[in-house]
C-alpha cells in the first residue's frame, strides 16, 4: 500500500502542464481608474438604549447603525482622469490671415446692421408719431363734420321757420298800451 501510494506521488509530480493557449483577451474587467466614480458615503449614527416603538417588549442595547447616505456615482465633473488635453471651448481660436479678413468682414457687416436697426429705429418713432398725430386729425375733422351737419339741420329749421312766417297773413302785434293793465308773475297788477 505504501508502494501504491509513492507510485500515486512520483507519477503527479512528473506530470508536465500542458500550457493554455491564450488568444490574447483582454480581461473582462477592466482595471479600475481611480477618480472615474466617486465613492460612495455612509455615516455611522450611535444608537442609546431602547425600545423597539413596533415592539414595546424589545429592548435594544446601545449600537451603532450604518446607513448609505450616497451610493457610489460615476465623477461627472469636467478634467476628471478620463479627459486628455485641455478643454477645447476654452482653447484660443487659430489665428491667420484667412480668419482675420473673415472676421474684419463680419465686424464690419455687424456695424452695418447695427447702423440700418438704428436708422429704422427711428423711422419707425416718426412714423409713430404720425399715425398719431393723423388719429387726432380723423377724430378732430369728425367732430367738425358732425358740428358741420348740427349747423345745416338748424339753418334749414330756421329758413322752414322763415318761410312759414312768411305764408301766414300778416296781424296787428297787440300794442303794449291797449292790451290792458300789465301783470306780474304773481297775477298782482303794480
Amino acid at each position: 500500500m505504501k508502494t501504491l501510494g509513492l507510485c500515486l506521488l512520483l507519477a503527479t509530480g512528473c506530470a508536465t502542464q500542458k500550457p493554455i493557449p491564450t488568444l490574447g483577451l483582454r480581461p473582462l474587467l477592466p482595471e479600475p481608474q481611480p477618480g472615474l466614480r466617486l465613492p460612495e458615503v455612509t455615516e455611522s449614527y450611535h444608537l442609546g438604549r431602547h425600545t423597539d416603538p413596533a415592539h414595546p417588549d424589545l429592548l435594544h442595547e446601545a449600537h451603532p447603525v450604518y446607513r448609505l447616505e450616497q451610493p457610489a456615482t460615476w465623477d461627472l465633473r469636467p478634467g476628471g482622469p478620463g479627459v486628455t488635453g485641455k478643454d477645447p471651448a476654452f482653447a484660443p481660436v487659430p489665428v491667420n490671415d484667412a480668419i482675420v479678413a473673415e472676421l474684419s468682414q463680419q465686424k464690419q457687416a455687424t456695424r452695418r446692421v447695427m447702423q440700418e436697426a438704428a436708422r429704422l429705429s427711428l423711422a419707425l418713432q416718426t412714423l409713430q408719431g404720425l399715425v398719431t398725430e393723423m388719429t387726432r386729425v380723423a377724430q378732430d375733422h369728425a367732430a367738425l363734420a358732425t358740428r358741420l351737419h348740427l349747423a345745416e339741420q338748424r339753418q334749414k329749421d330756421f329758413e322752414r321757420d322763415l318761410e312759414k312766417l312768411r305764408l301766414t297773413p300778416p296781424s296787428q302785434p297787440p300794442s303794449p298800451l291797449s292790451s290792458g293793465p300789465i301783470r306780474t308773475p304773481d297775477g298782482l297788477t303794480p
